[in-house]
């Protein structure tokens, strides 16, 4: 039996789906599951041969679930004790990635780990000179840009000064993380988020919260290749809702109180009540009756990393 699952959620990805599993195949063979779940494509291509082709799980929603409930799905049909989260778009480059993130896991799996982060063109399929990103850091609100609760790539590597193969960082990002599925559940992964925006943000200071954290495997490195644009309809809105959302949900009430000000003056006061209204109170209660005990080291434990890289990165 595999110890790792590989989840691969998508929409629309036609070719890139099977390149992203040749990737795998070649440099893991066998060694991994692969589950892919479509989240309801529109673009005619036929994934579930694909998947028979390379023998990996598929899952086919009915209706579009989104990026975090697609994931959710993935990892709920694992029958692994490591899950490994990529995009339908990725590049692998040494034979041991798979078990470099399970010895990992196995040492600590109170953690989320994260991949160095290789940036490839979409459109020219080719790497980018640029050094590859660390993880990520996380900004409450940047007042030039007005955005609220964005994750940023941490592309400068301030851990060139550590002999350590695995360290500590605030977020992960670049759809390549890893843990254990028995950790993910207790955190309650990605559950409560809608369609699209925030996974990274909303795992990541769960994590921290409940006192174990973060890490970057620095000598495991996957491609990613970004495009200029979604190959579906992306709104907005789905974007405030999961923000709003993880306010209610974990944040303590001086950050949270400080988010809705921001998302009330970027949104106007009309707009921000409807957003507000969409919220199901019985469900944040849930959320955070469970959080109370669950995440038990306090935002503080996040603030604390967090403030320590952006220190790094001045």
């Amino acid at each position: 039996m595999n110890e790792l699952s590989v989840i691969i959620a998508f929409r629309n990805e036609n070719i890139e789906v099977e390149r992203t599993i040749l990737e795998i195949k070649r440099t893991a063979g066998s060694s991994v599951d692969i589950i892919l779940v479509n989240d309801a494509s529109e673009d005619s291509y036929d994934y579930a041969s694909i998947a028979c082709k390379y023998q990996a799980a598929y899952i086919e929603n009915s209706e579009r679930q989104g990026c975090a409930q697609s994931r959710e799905i993935g990892i709920k049909a694992a029958k692994t004790p490591c899950i490994f989260i990529v995009d339908g778009h990725m590049r692998f480059y040494d034979n041991s990635w798979h078990e470099e993130i399970v010895k990992a896991i196995k040492k600590n799996p109170r953690a989320v780990y994260c991949c160095r982060c290789k940036v490839w063109d979409y459109e020219e399929k080719e790497e980018s000179p640029k050094e590859p990103n660390y993880g990520a850091y996380f900004k409450l609100y940047d007042i030039k840009t007005k955005e609220v609760m964005e994750v940023k790539w941490i592309s400068k590597n301030i851990y060139r000064d550590t002999d350590e193969d695995i360290v500590e960082i605030p977020c992960v990002l670049g759809a390549c993380y890893a843990a254990s599925k028995a950790y993910w559940d207790y955190l309650r992964g990605l559950c409560g988020l809608k369609l699209y925006s925030c996974d990274e943000a909303y795992i990541s200071i769960k994590a921290w919260m409940e006192g174990g954290g973060c890490r970057l495997l620095k000598n495991v490195a996957v491609g990613h290749l970004f495009r200029d644009k979604f190959p579906y309809a992306v709104s907005e809105k789905e974007f405030l809702y999961n923000k709003a959302f993880i306010a209610e949900t974990i944040f303590p009430n001086d950050i949270k109180e400080e988010i809705n000000k921001k998302l009330k003056l970027g949104l106007g006061f009309v707009d921000y009540s409807r957003l507000k209204r969409k919220l199901n109170q019985e469900e944040i209660d849930d959320y955070k009756k469970y959080y109370s005990l669950a995440l038990t080291a306090g935002f503080e434990n996040f603030q604390r990393i967090n403030n320590q890289t952006i220190e790094k990165l001045a």
